[in-house]
């Protein structure tokens, strides 16, 4: 991506330039590090949460964060919260019961996770820093195979599941690396560094049913209007003509609007849980997220983009990576992973179709805690996930 020198200052423009030489890994390491030493006094463990949309590289990144942390004797463990979907059997009890509701009708979606099974996890994690957890004790972290059940998914018995061992406290002269820690030597250390959970929609909040409702009216009236319209003579689009032909992408609420207004208060009621129940361990949130520009997009929105981003959350390129992403992502996992097994590329896109009323809604910001000024960092990629910018908030 190219950068103005007569719109952008030669300090954003070297900062730009720094960021485009350091990988995703980089970056997000770097500001754990930080996020540790501003915690110098605190023997707790580092719950961070990595955000981003499907495909973007959150699974990659946070096998290259626990090896970065490693080298740097920092105790890192990771959870992703496709591992906490209800089982099999729960998400098609749930469909059953709300059969209106094509939201849930399989995984995915807030009120598709075992809320409680996460707590519990968080709980002991945060638990093994304290002085009641200082004998060793182990946790249990549950795994979620993806292609069971040609592709729905399932959760595995809890004797396949790894165990996370956290030995009894340590001090800083007990780590590798005590020279810049000779001040506070006998300052105890948390059994784990950093706890990371990964997760697509980590951090986004409820929105209320007011608002909810007015952006959910005024999308169908930018439709009814836009199908009143004559049709144009040709389009332009930065999108695949396959999903193109699926989807329209220009339309705000696109995909909301497919669903009834009820069943999208009953995915807003179930993130409150999300919100109330997992984001409290939190201590930070690195938020991936497609650049919001790039260079085949206009430097100046006209004025449909601007309706257009006041009642969408989720620009409509960024629709339009999470699907290539997606499919790229399963296509990998076929190859590596599943021998085989796995989603078609329609599936895939129907499986993206039902998340995207929650990044259309919700993807516009994320639970904040005022009184934390990283806690919410955010990594922009391009298209091909390399690193544009970076900045706090």
């Amino acid at each position: 991506m190219s950068t103005s020198t007569s719109t952008v200052s030669p300090e954003k423009a070297a900062a730009l330039a720094k960021s485009a030489s350091m990988s995703v890994a980089d970056v997000a390491s770097n500001h754990i590090l930080a996020e540790l030493k501003e915690r110098t006094a605190s023997n707790t463990t580092l719950v961070v949460g990595i955000q981003g949309p499907q495909g973007i590289g959150k699974s990659t990144l946070v096998k290259e964060l626990v090896s970065k942390l490693a080298d740097k004797s920092i105790r890192a463990a990771a959870l992703s919260i496709d591992d906490l979907y209800l089982p099999h059997q729960a998400l098609l009890d749930l469909k059953k019961r709300h059969p209106h509701n094509e939201l849930w009708h399989g995984r995915g979606l807030p009120g598709t996770h075992d809320i409680k099974l996460g707590s519990q996890i968080l709980s002991e994690v945060k638990k093994s820093s304290s002085e009641e957890g200082a004998s060793s004790r182990s946790i249990r972290l549950p795994v979620y195979d993806k292609s069971l059940h040609d592709g729905a998914g399932d959760r595995l018995d809890e004797s396949a599941w790894p165990t996370l061992e956290l030995p009894p406290h340590r001090s800083v002269s007990d780590s590798e690396d005590t020279k810049e820690k000779t001040s506070d030597s006998h300052r105890p250390l948390p059994p784990l560094d950093v706890f990371i959970l990964e997760g697509w929609c980590l951090g986004f909040r409820p929105l209320p049913e007011g608002c909810l409702k007015l952006r959910y009216n005024a999308a169908i009236r930018r439709r009814d209007m836009k199908s009143e319209a004559p049709a144009p003579s040709s389009t332009t689009t930065t999108t695949t003509t396959t999903d193109q032909e699926a989807f329209d992408l220009d339309l705000p609420l696109s995909f909301t609007i497919r669903h009834p207004l009820k069943s999208i208060f009953e995915v807003n009621e179930k993130l409150k849980q999300y919100k109330d129940e997992w984001y409290p361990y939190i201590d930070t949130i690195i938020k991936l997220w497609p650049a919001p520009t790039s260079a085949s997009e206009p430097s100046s929105p006209s004025e449909e983009d601007t309706i257009y981003s006041t009642i969408d959350s989720f620009p409509k390129a960024a629709k339009a990576l999470v699907f290539q992403w997606r499919l790229e992502a399963e296509h990998h996992m076929k190859e590596q992973v599943s021998q085989g097994k796995g989603m078609t590329d329609e599936q895939v896109r129907d499986f993206v179709a039902r998340y995207m009323p929650v990044y259309e809604l919700f993807a516009g910001g994320l639970v904040d805690r005022p009184v934390m000024q990283s806690y919410r960092f955010q990594i922009e990629l391009d298209e091909n996930r390399n690193v544009i910018d970076h900045h706090i908030g």
